[in-house]
């Protein structure tokens, strides 16, 4: 069913054309010109969709049940028979299905599909020409193309039917079709054996490998030109940075059980560990620079034959930077898009302490990690709010355009970055969502499964 192009009290005039899966090939065409046809159209249309109790129909996008929904309460009859058996057949596309076009828009995958519109390039925004054209003078041909219109919109919805039931059932065997879950391989036996060996070697170089894997521990200690290296990479330029004098001495308390043994208990040494962590206080009146260093004793396991730092200190070995001195580096790029030189230059200038950029890169990474669960606790909040906004926004980074994605209730924000624009991060972020987001006209938030309202924002016409 379409009714595209049909202007909403609009529906005072309503043009609708039915397709049931029951009836191929059966359309049937009803046109008003007052209220009482208006609702002889609407029994008629119920009495036709009655015939067939068992078939789905199928639309395109959101407007059908919305316009069901309008019609029902209008002319006092239920419209939830109706609503259920609705298939829009956009949330089985978007994300899902990629026809080799640039968009998703009905009439250019039913283009695509063989499927002829009355005129090249006919819009939504031509019905409304020819339904007025007809008003004003009772112009026939206008009449006869929106009847042809509508006919090929409900003909492209059909064949998008066939094509993705096509698809579901032979695409696995088409040369033609891939997947993006498993592409398929088109090899010999010889390229099959070395794809496997290749797979192989793709576990075992992956980040988290080494820690993944099962490793057995045996009770001889290391030997000394097993160490690894301290020191930067061979070919990375060094940074030397001078030990700042602390003003501050905090003493931590050893390790009491041994990380690799469990109940394991550990032998005080007399060896110290210590580390020197910069970092900036803030006050009403503005921020001074702290350097504070931390001192605790090694703890010695007899039979890993390891020592081991204090938790106080192996917990700040990523940076000889605090969480103030970080959030206030991290606030000059976020907030105040400084590029990184400005902002090495600033912390050298303010505070005289040396860094690189890779460290204000590293100070991001480290909040990211940090504040995990902070994120998921504003996801858990957006979630419970009646309303969410969101909207999307291209974005260049090193000359490549990625997307962000913006979701608020209007107390919390969370941000998603994305390579496309395709509305799968929607999907994820919103599934079970029960209240009503509130996005612009992009068609992929229609693939969003709840209630959804339009931004008001986007009605108010651009300058002339």
């Amino acid at each position: 069913m379409d009714f595209e192009g049909v202007p909403d009290r609009h529906t005072q005039y309503l043009f609708g054309l039915l397709t049931c899966e029951a009836a191929p090939g059966c359309y049937q065409a009803f046109w008003a010109d007052t209220d009482a046809d208006e609702a002889r159209i609407w029994r008629d249309l119920t009495t036709t969709l009655e015939s067939y109790p068992d078939a789905p129909i199928y639309h395109y996008g959101h407007y059908e049940a919305r316009a069901i929904t309008a019609l029902a309460k209008r002319h006092g009859t239920s419209a939830d028979p109706l609503l259920e058996r609705l298939v829009n057949l956009n949330a089985y596309v978007f994300g899902k299905v990629y026809f080799p076009l640039r968009s998703n828009r009905l009439k250019d995958i039913g283009r695509w599909l063989g499927v002829p519109w009355p005129t090249d390039g006919a819009s939504g925004l031509d019905s409304l020409v020819w339904r007025r054209r007809w008003e004003d003078n009772r112009d026939d041909e206008s009449k006869q193309l929106l009847f042809a219109y509508n006919e090929s919109d409900c003909r492209a919805l059909r064949a998008l039917a066939n094509e993705l039931t096509r698809l579901h059932d032979t695409g696995a065997e088409e040369p033609s079709v891939d997947f993006t879950t498993k592409p398929k391989r088109y090899t010999t036996d010889t390229g099959e054996r070395i794809h496997r060996q290749f797979e192989t070697i793709l576990r075992s170089a992956s980040a988290q490998y080494e820690h993944a894997k099962i490793s057995l521990c045996d009770d001889e200690p290391e030997r000394p030109d097993e160490k690894r290296r301290v020191g930067a990479p061979v070919g990375h330029p060094g940074h030397h940075r001078i030990q700042p004098r602390a003003r501050k001495v905090v003493q931590v308390l050893p390790l009491q059980e041994c990380p690799r043994r469990g109940q394991s208990p550990l032998q005080a040494s007399a060896t110290l560990a210590e580390k020197t962590i910069v970092d900036l206080v803030f006050t009403d009146s503005g921020c001074r620079k702290t350097v504070t260093k931390y001192v605790g004793a090694r703890a010695y396991c007899r039979r890993c034959k390891r020592s081991y730092l204090p938790p106080g200190i192996s917990d700040l070995l990523h940076s000889d930077f605090g969480h103030g001195f970080q959030a206030w580096a991290i606030y000059q790029r976020l907030a105040l898009r400084l590029p990184y030189a400005a902002i090495v230059q600033a912390i050298y200038e303010q505070f005289q302490e040396r860094v690189n950029s890779s460290t204000i890169v590293n100070f991001v990474r480290y909040f990211a990690r940090d504040y995990a669960e902070a994120e998921e606790r504003c996801l858990q909040q957006l979630l419970c709010s009646p309303f969410i906004h969101a909207d999307e926004t291209k974005i260049s980074i090193q000359g490549v355009n990625q997307y962000v994605w913006v979701f608020t209730d209007g107390s919390h924000v969370l941000f998603r970055l994305t390579a496309t624009r395709e509305t799968a991060v929607v999907q994820e972020l919103l599934a079970g969502y029960s209240g009503i987001p509130i996005t612009d006209f992009y068609g992929g938030y229609d693939a969003v499964p709840c209630r959804q309202q339009k931004c008001l924002v986007h009605l108010i016409p651009g300058p002339q």
